[in-house]
């Protein structure tokens, strides 16, 4: 029996007041559901997964496909979504507390005959790339819509062609991205299956047939010339951590007989994934513990690349924190399928409006964080690796200083400037009844202010809010408690200062 835990902490949601101070009420917290982790023998690619936390899809923007409408191939990103990706709405999956995000991309539809790519649609692809690179978060970056003939196709009538077609796309995709570093994961093809028959989901494994069977044999030679052919382009490909999927990126086309992994010349460096859309739990537990002994329990990494769940579906939060919880147990991480669909019965899987970035599904994004933590065997790195130094330092001198504050007021008296040139805020805590009111000072070439809080459950700051003034009251707080902020100056062009910290005691007037 799974024991359920209320975090201590509260997550907060933000509302922009209509003066100038920007107004921060604190909601019930995520649920965290304590699993029992399994016994198994880590190593440093299962360890490398498990670093990658919880992750978030941007899917039906760079995925869309075979949009005949549209004249411009730069509108497909916004065809499916109805929004372009930004900087802002990257930095608010980070903020949130994602530490994966996976970036789809069907490729087809902006080649030429020659399947050569077009050179300003791979560096708008590398252009969102780069802003999760530098957010320090793990990039995966696959081929996604390309199941289709004249393409990838896996049968032997169009063997020949899906062999051209991985080997051009992916020398030309490897080549663009050799520099980066491991954080850049490949994932070879998503859901290859034999589109159109009576057998592209489904499949006896007792009497596949030959549709089946043919589909097996060419995807495993599929994903052997998308792992050489990455090997073969240099610099950091020779080592890239590299993600496959089965048959119709299922658990059973991964875990079934006619499966074979890919050889390759880095030691186990290859990841499998697969797709598990269920809120059921007799459900996902029991494709979790096939991957689990069938990968895992023999040193192979395992990422289960899309989880979701639609409106239609009660308790989608719990599903998607219990989910997210049994799969850290195994030593698995998982990644939330958001399409920016909200209120479709059966493909509502969207959690944050890409237009405004906010979140409309809060408790679930929330839950898929909290949850992310649990059982995990090896420590958490800095979320952003080019400020991962000073985030540590900062947190912890927060930690002993605040031990010496007031319960009023607490004051920060750093000014050191970052490597950009904004100067650090000088913050300070005002307490109230069941509140405390930051002010800081104004910060030149500031943009706007990140705000975050102190997460006792979890050991790190959350992210709350952002605010383009220089006070922000946050209620909802226990008085007696002492609370613990972090303020950093952010201009639009990307600079951002070190972190100004206070904390305050909420106390009744």
């Amino acid at each position: 029996m799974k024991i359920l835990k209320r975090l201590t902490a509260a997550l907060v949601s933000v509302s922009l007041a209509a003066s100038s101070v920007l107004s921060l009420n604190v909601s019930a917290a995520a649920e965290k559901y304590s699993v029992a982790r399994k016994s198994f023998t880590t190593n440093s690619a299962i360890e490398f997964v498990e670093d990658m936390g919880v992750g978030w899809n941007l899917g039906n923007a760079f995925d869309a496909s075979n949009c005949t409408w549209l004249s411009d191939e730069m509108k497909y990103e916004s065809a499916w979504n109805g929004a372009m990706t930004t900087k802002e709405l990257i930095s608010a999956v980070v903020d949130k507390g994602f530490n994966t995000i996976r970036i789809p991309v069907s490729w087809h539809n902006h080649v030429d005959e020659n399947y050569k790519i077009s050179s300003q649609w791979m560096d708008r692809v590398k252009e969102v790339v780069d802003w999760c690179i530098d957010e320090g978060v793990y990039v995966i970056l696959n081929v996604h819509h390309d199941v289709e003939e004249g393409y990838y196709y896996p049968s032997d009538d169009e063997y020949e062609t899906s062999a051209k077609y991985m080997k051009t796309v992916w020398t030309q995709i490897a080549k663009e991205f050799s520099s980066y570093g491991d954080k850049l994961i490949f994932e070879s093809i998503n859901e290859p299956r034999p589109v159109g028959t009576n057998n592209e989901w489904w499949y006896q494994s007792s009497n596949p047939g030959e549709t089946a069977l043919e589909a097996f044999d060419n995807i495993n030679k599929l994903n052997q010339i998308f792992v050489d052919t990455v090997r073969a382009q240099g610099g950091n490909n020779k080592t890239r951590y590299l993600m496959i999927q089965g048959y119709a990126g299922s658990t059973e086309g991964l875990v079934d007989e006619y499966f074979t992994m890919p050889e390759g010349t880095a030691s186990n460096k290859i990841i499998v994934s697969s797709h598990i859309y269920s809120v059921k739990s007799s459900e996902y537990t029991a494709k979790l513990d096939k991957l689990f002994d069938t990968f895992i329990s023999n040193g192979i990494p395992v990422v289960v690349g899309e989880i979701g769940s639609t409106p239609s579906d009660s308790s989608r939060a719990e599903a998607a924190g219990k989910t997210v919880a049994e799969a850290r147990a195994r030593g698995i991480t998982c990644i939330w399928w958001d399409n920016n669909s909200f209120t479709s019965q059966s493909d509502g899987y969207g959690l944050i409006d890409r237009a405004s970035c906010t979140w409309k599904l809060e408790d679930i994004a929330d839950a898929l964080v909290a949850n992310a933590s649990a059982s995990k065997s090896s420590s958490s790195t800095s979320k952003k690796t080019s400020t991962s130094t000073s985030t540590t330092s900062t947190t912890s001198n927060s930690s002993s200083s605040d031990s010496k504050s007031t319960t009023k007021t607490s004051t920060s008296t750093s000014t050191t400037s970052s490597s950009s040139g904004l100067k650090t805020p000088t913050v300070k805590a005002t307490a109230g009844d069941k509140r405390v009111t930051l002010s800081w000072n104004s910060v030149d070439d500031a943009d706007y202010y990140k705000l975050y809080m102190y997460n006792a459950s979890t050991g790190k700051y959350k992210y709350i809010g952002k605010t383009s003034k220089t006070k922000c009251a946050v209620s909802g707080l226990t008085n007696g408690k002492t609370y613990k902020f972090l303020v950093k100056a952010c201009s639009n062009d990307g600079d951002m200062s070190s972190y100004g910290k206070a904390s305050g005691k909420p106390t009744a007037d």
